[in-house]
């Protein structure tokens, strides 16, 4: 008989245990490099080695919620990710490695999520096999599963499995890791109805839920195909069960996410190709694209008979299910190709982003889980072709040959060369000891000065868009520019205005203007954004750029740039030699922006307030994305002072200002009027007072037409004020204005409006009374009849999600103490 039908001669106690000891010995050695305190460097590592530095900080204080300042102009941290696989880093760095640097700490909190999923893959995989055959072979297919899908690279710059983990999918393969547990101890539960596999699928679920914001939702749906496939063995009561208890338990995290969704950035933006939910029509998505909600979606899909479109794909499912329902596979496997299928679809069909436009998932993370899906499948056939071949040598042996070559390819990868800082931080570009030079360059700036980092669109620099920002975070400064797929809205600000002046910058291109700007005239727009964002500097690598700045010394100052050559080579005359050195070489580059604007200031000119005609009519308020969207547009396509502050106000703002609003704003802009009603302004003024309404029109005719192209101004209509306190999560300030020639204080009677440069969020409160406002540029607009204000980060259910996460392996601890069985049908 061949080797590979025979059994294992070891004990069956054992078998398992031995495997598993196996692969965890082969992991470490091939993973050794993550045993040393380097920090990693992926598309973006870098900002998942901040917030774990974060989340060590808030964990001082007992906190899983805050506020950073020094990433994406400010962002509200762990409203949309949650916190779990920051908290495992942060407990091994306060106790297992508190003598070490938090780097390591990280890197074996990475090393623990594939061993984690090793173990869950093995698990479930013998446990799906298990039922067919239990030899050798089996064993060794599981084996060559696993490396097949630790070695599928997928595409730049995200990847798949352990490629997409060393590109910053951290929280991504912890969540796939633990779902996969999931299933394996809900699958056991359903084959023996032992209580404590049930009860350990109750506390792994919810740690889905705390590990990572998609993989809750791909979880979700994989659930609801599992008990498409296994709900009638599984039974009501127990699938009711597993599905609503760990949605209980994570309630604090839904809680964060849905009552502030409208705050979080939309996903990175992919390239748009039909998918299926496009069979439906534009006419039938159009409720959903107008924001007006799931109810009039529905109403529109029954009335509009939209739902004939659904009859034949559901069709196809079906007939997928039907003959997957035959009893050539075990119950399960049906579950795990059917999933593999459905997974590749919420992948690759882009036109989920648009079908969901508030949710901003990452849909191309479903990727991971059909590959994963789609190993297991492959498994399943094989088995099933070999022992139905008993008799092929050839196919028993290649078995073991699969295996053979899997651990070869495997040993000759070596991410640690690829992905390990020295190696590719700006490997194209700056050696790691060039790189030292700008950091101690950009050190000696100001303390918390803001940046701006060119990020080149149109090809890789160094190793990721986060690399310019690292250096800054390190020199202990902040980054103005924000990445579409975080939680910042101050990305959706800074987008069009990247995309008009320089639009290699932007990751969403605007085609609408007429024609492009001139180096000067860019240059000029630049500069008036950039000061209305209280920008400091620039560092740049491109000749297009450095030719921009050059271009406005008035505005611009070179400070220093670095070319790249045998040795660093610093310019100590920066206009006399610097652009002698560019041609044909890499380098980069640091300008001073002239007169940019304080971080806290008072408004010299009013601001004005914008609403929209459907919310003060009685429908939904304003979203903060379509206002952000609105008055950006409005201000690059009208040619307006990027000075100018719009606020975000809807009707509850009104009724809380009441009289003072006339006080404190120039007027309120209403958009969306339609033109056939004539008598919105007495109707709106009847149910609102005497407010100053204008339209976009009537607005605009405030500016133009103008009888001579106005000068730009060179200075903002504020005054800066020194903060007795300005932290991540307070900001207090007076009234000192911090101007050289203070104005006397009758001047300041009527300026009521502090502008704070902090990322606008609900969290934020002014304890002195004052009432808060979006901007256009979403920084904080303070409003008071106080000269004081003092703002304060509320951290809402911040600690109770503390205490949850410190009991869940507590929980897993006890549940493998539940005895007996019982099946919940």
């Amino acid at each position: 008989m061949p080797f590979f039908q025979k059994k294992w001669r070891l004990a069956p106690a054992w078998r398992r245990p031995l495997l598993l000891l196996a692969s965890f010995l082969v992991l470490i050695i091939k993973f050794r490099f993550l045993f040393s305190e380097d920090t990693l460097s992926g598309w973006s590592l870098h900002a998942q080695t901040h917030l774990a530095e974060i989340y060590d900080s808030f964990l001082n204080n007992g906190q899983s919620l805050g506020y950073d300042s020094r990433w994406f102009s400010g962002m509200p941290v762990f409203y949309f990710q949650p916190p779990f696989f920051y908290f495992l880093v942060a407990v091994l760095h306060k106790t297992v490695f508190f003598w070490s640097s938090l780097s390591l700490s990280f890197n074996i909190g990475i090393l623990l999520s594939i061993l984690l999923f090793t173990y869950a893959f093995i698990k479930f995989s013998l446990l799906l096999l298990s039922e067919t055959n239990h030899r050798a072979n089996t064993v060794m297919l599981a084996m060559s599963g696993l490396l097949f899908f630790f070695l599928c690279a997928g595409e730049e710059p995200f990847g798949l499995s352990l490629v997409g983990l060393f590109s910053g999918s951290v929280t991504g393969f912890f969540g796939l890791s633990w779902s996969l547990l999931g299933f394996y101890y809900l699958e056991k539960y359903r084959t023996t109805g032992k209580l404590s596999s049930l009860s350990k699928y109750l506390v792994v679920s919810a740690c889905v839920y705390y590990s990572d914001l998609a993989s809750s939702l791909f979880y979700l749906v994989s659930l609801l195909i599992y008990f498409l496939f296994l709900g009638e063995e599984l039974g009501k009561r127990a699938f009711s069960i597993a599905f609503f208890i760990p949605l209980i338990v994570a309630t604090p995290v839904w809680w964060n996410f849905l009552k502030y969704s409208s705050y979080r950035a939309e996903t990175f933006p992919m390239d748009t190709t039909p998918g299926l939910i496009s069979i439906l029509g534009s006419e039938a998505l159009r409720p959903i694209w107008e924001g007006s909600g799931v109810i009039a979606f529905l109403w529109n899909f029954i009335i509009g008979l939209h739902w004939t479109q659904v009859v034949f794909p559901a069709l196809f499912l079906l007939g997928i299910r039907s003959i997957l329902k035959r009893k050539i596979f075990p119950p399960a496997s049906r579950f795990v190709f059917f999933a593999s299928l459905i997974f590749y679809w919420i992948g690759v069909d882009t036109s989920l982003s648009k079908f969901f436009p508030g949710l901003g998932f990452p849909w191309y993370r479903a990727l991971d889980l059909s590959l994963l899906f789609l190993t297991l499948s492959g498994l399943e056939t094989a088995v099933h072709l070999l022992k139905n071949k008993t008799s092929s040598l050839t196919a028993q042996y290649s078995v073991g040959a699969l295996l053979f070559f899997a651990l070869v390819r495997f040993f000759l990868w070596h991410p640690e060369l690829e992905w390990k800082e020295n190696t590719t931080f700006l490997k194209d570009s700056f050696s790691a000891m060039e790189m030292k030079d700008v950091e101690v360059a950009l050190s000696e700036l100001p303390k918390d000065s803001k940046i701006f980092p060119e990020i080149d669109s149109h090809r890789k620099w160094g190793d990721s868009p986060f690399t310019l920002g690292l250096l800054i975070r390190r020199a202990g400064h902040r980054n103005l520019l924000g990445m579409e797929a975080d939680a910042s809205l101050t990305s959706l600000a800074l987008q069009p205005y990247l995309s008009r002046y320089l639009p290699w910058t932007a990751w969403k291109k605007n085609p609408g203007y007429e024609e492009e700007l001139s180096l000067e005239d860019a240059g000029i727009g630049l500069h008036r954004f950039l000061q209305a964002n209280g920008t400091s500097y620039i560092i740049g690598s491109t000749e297009k750029l450095y030719k921009i700045l050059k271009l406005n010394p008035t505005r611009f100052e070179l400070l220093k740039g670095w070319v790249n050559r045998e040795g660093l080579r610093t310019n100590d005359s920066p206009s006399e030699t610097y652009e002698k050195e560019l041609e044909n070489k890499s380098f980069l580059f640091l300008f001073k922006v002239k007169n940019p604007g304080s971080d806290i200031a008072v408004l010299t000119e009013k601001p004005w307030g914008v609403a929209d005609y459907k919310e003060l009519s009685g429908g939904k308020s304003l979203r903060p994305k379509r206002f952000l969207y609105n008055t950006n547009e409005a201000i690059l396509h009208e040619g307006l002072d990027a000075g100018i502050a719009f606020a975000r106000v809807g009707r509850k703002e009104i009724e809380v200002i009441g009289p003072n609003y006339n006080k404190w704003f120039q007027g309120l802009l209403v958009l969306n009027v339609p033109k056939e009603d004539n008598t919105w302004k007495d109707e709106f003024r009847s149910k609102y007072g005497d407010l100053s309404f204008s339209d976009r029109n009537e607005f605009l005719g405030r500016f133009f037409p103008v009888k001579e192209k106005p000068k730009e101004p060179v200075l903002l209509p504020e005054l800066p004020i020194l903060p007795r306190i300005f932290s991540d999560e307070e900001v207090f300030a007076g009234p000192e204005i911090s101007s050289m020639e203070k104005p006397e204080q009758s001047a300041l009677e009527n300026h009521n409006c502090k502008l704070i440069r902090r990322s606008f969020f609900p969290s934020w409160e002014d304890a002195e009374g004052g009432i808060l406002f979006q901007t256009q540029r979403n920084e904080i607009l303070v409003c008071s009849g106080k000269q004081t204000s003092d703002l304060k980060f509320s951290k809402g259910n911040s600690v109770f999600l503390t205490i949850i996460l410190f009991l869940l392996p507590i929980f897993f601890i006890f549940s493998s103490f539940v005895k007996g069985r019982w099946f919940f049908r």
